[in-house]
């Protein structure tokens, strides 16, 4: 009896004491890719030009015509990033809960495809951009469709069950998620100097334009982050609206407050893992990068659709990213300080400590 009680535990599936969650991460799974699979071929907007009729785009249309223009390196780009990625994330979350148990490279698998997730958003941020550039236009008209909204929620689910499952497997192996607090806590002058050109370009992003139309069948207009944000909403894809004010306005600013935060003073004393886990959400969500990695593709393939030039707010946003990315050198910087305090004091305890 006993050698058959430690076969069942042995043989038992790592979420057997959490039925009710594996059933749901199943489920939720499943929409994911029902989702993903049919957002592919529907459209994701129609645009309406004069004298011709409207063009409908899904992402495979959006694909082939990258690749028929011979763009092919930006038909890659998006088939890789919108059409091949989100599969295969799908497929490593799959590949974890089938399995009865974890080994380190489906958990390193995982944590990697969690990570990358959002840049599955490249093509919805392409599309948005021209639905903001097609707000009150009488000649380039710009509207949304079904498929925009299905791919958005798909993406957006498999996100977070990523973050969900890849949580659960930690906790299944006992493992300590590596966050903020990991790397200790201080600051130097490369610290506060990347911070605050991160600050003051992100700030100024929202006032700087980054694009401005230069097409003499439209109204000339410039978009910042505030404007553009306005457009969509303006565009009747208020849902849309409110993920970007989120995802490019209040999860930046709040990732840029927290690292003030991790390397002041106050920060060392107050910061713990009770905080830090809202901090990795932030980087999760954060897709400030995925719009300016659009805004280039958009800057290449554009030009079929409008006469544009890029501002500014453009540069800014290349700038404040740049700033924004190098907190992996504040951390470094922090753990080296943290290293060394931590050796002086053992040094210290074995000077004073009795021969």
């Amino acid at each position: 009896m006993s050698d058959h009680l430690i076969s069942t535990q042995v043989n038992s599936h790592w979420l057997a004491d959490k039925p009710g969650i594996r059933k749901f991460c199943w489920i939720a799974l499943g929409l994911a890719f029902i989702g993903t699979a049919l957002s592919m071929f529907l459209p994701f907007i129609s645009i309406d030009k004069p004298f011709k009729r409207p063009a409908p785009y899904s992402i495979i249309q959006t694909i082939s015509l990258m690749w028929n223009k011979e763009l092919y390196l930006l038909a890659i780009i998006i088939a890789g990033f919108s059409a091949i990625f989100p599969f295969l994330k799908l497929m490593s979350m799959a590949n974890i809960l089938y399995q009865i148990e974890i080994n380190n490279f489906r958990l390193k698998t995982l944590h990697i495809a969690s990570r990358l997730g959002k840049w599955s958003m490249v093509d919805v941020f392409i599309v948005s951009i021209l639905l903001g550039i097609g707000e009150n236009q009488f000649v380039f008209k710009v509207f949304t469709h079904f498929g925009l909204y299905l791919f958005t929620f798909s993406i957006l689910l498999s996100i977070g069950m990523g973050i969900f499952l890849s949580t659960l497997a930690h906790q299944h192996k006992g493992e300590h998620i590596k966050t903020p607090d990991d790397y200790g806590h201080g600051h130097n002058a490369l610290s506060i100097i990347i911070l605050s050109v991160a600050s003051v370009a992100f700030i100024s992003l929202c006032g700087v334009p980054f694009l401005e139309i230069d097409d003499w069948k439209l109204r000339d207009r410039n978009f910042t982050l505030l404007t553009f944000i306005g457009a969509i909403w303006n565009q009747d894809a208020p849902l849309l609206a409110i993920y970007f004010w989120i995802a490019l306005l209040l999860l930046p600013f709040l990732e840029i407050a927290s690292l003030w935060f991790l390397i002041s003073k106050t920060g060392a004393r107050l910061f713990d893992n009770r905080l830090a886990p809202a901090f990795s959400l932030m980087r999760h969500w954060s897709t400030l990068d995925v719009f300016l990695i659009a805004l280039m593709i958009f800057v290449v393939e554009g030009e079929q659709f409008i006469r544009f030039h890029i501002n500014l707010g453009f540069w800014l946003l290349a700038v404040t990213l740049i700033a924004y990315s190098s907190r992996y050198i504040i951390r470094y910087q922090i753990t080296k300080r943290y290293q060394a305090s931590e050796h002086d004091e053992r040094l210290q305890e074995s000077a004073e400590s009795p021969e």
